[in-house]
């Protein structure tokens, strides 16, 4: 925010997705905790969630996604 939208260092501009990926990531610790409060539960809906945040990042990032959800939702 503070970059505005660029690296500090080199200025390069950081993409989108990682905005994207960092919110859902708060989104989801958030709801989380308010459903499970600090127990086994939450560590691995957590756990889980955030590796389904990431996987789903990197599809988008290398444009595998909108392919992916095309083949199995009209196939």
């Amino acid at each position: 925010v503070l970059a505005c939208g660029g690296c500090r260092y080199c200025g390069m501009r950081i993409p989108p997705v990682y905005l994207a990926v960092e919110l859902a990531s708060g989104v989801l610790f958030a709801v989380n905790y308010l459903a499970y409060g600090m127990s086994e539960r939450f560590i691995l809906v957590t756990a889980l969630g955030e590796f389904m945040i990431i996987l789903a990042a990197l599809e988008y990032q290398q444009a595998r996604l909108y392919p992916l959800i095309l083949t199995y939702c009209f196939s």
